[in-house]
Order: C-alpha cells, then sequence, then structure tokens
C-alpha cells in the first residue's frame, strides 16, 4: 500500500489482491488496511483487479476503486477525456 504525505486515496500496489478470493489471510490484511484508510477519511484503490471474482470481494470489503486489466486495459489519457467526464477511472 502507498500513502505518500498527505493524500486523498491509498493505493494498493501489492499482488495480494490476487489471492483474496482463495487466501483468508491476503483477504483479512485488505480488510484492515481497507479500515484504516477509511478511518482517516482516505479513499481506496485496489489495483490487480484481473477478474470478476476479485471484483466482487474488494466490493464486499468496501474499497472504493479499482485498477486491472478485469476493469480495462491501460490506455493513454487523452485530457479532452478528462474534461469531458469520460475519465478511464472506474469506481468499483
Amino acid at each position: 500500500w502507498v500513502l505518500e504525505g498527505r493524500s486523498d486515496f491509498l493505493e494498493g500496489r501489492n499482488p495480494t489482491f490476487l489471492n483474496i478470493v482463495e487466501n483468508e489471510i491476503d483477504l483479512a490484511m485488505i480488510e484492515a488496511i481497507n479500515r484504516i484508510g477509511h478511518v482517516m477519511g482516505i479513499k481506496t484503490i485496489a489495483e490487480f483487479v484481473e477478474n470478476e471474482a476479485i471484483l466482487t470481494k474488494i466490493q464486499e470489503v468496501g474499497v472504493d476503486y479499482g485498477q486491472g486489466y478485469f476493469l480495462g486495459a491501460p490506455r493513454p489519457l487523452l485530457i479532452n477525456d478528462v474534461f469531458a467526464n469520460n475519465s478511464p477511472i472506474l469506481s468499483c
């Protein structure tokens, strides 16, 4: 997880998300870190959302945002997308 200085987001940059469906310890870790972020008033972002099962788990846990190939392949961000409210940032 990454939190640098004062931030509005806590981002999970750890392949732990890949195992949360099968591994109770990894799921418990994600739940705890997500809870800490929310207690601090920070939105949470899960990386490695690679399939529907992972997406379902992070939604159950209450993670705010997700990134990963299941949600969409990386692509260049065009400044017009942001201003047209077509931002590629996906909410869970």
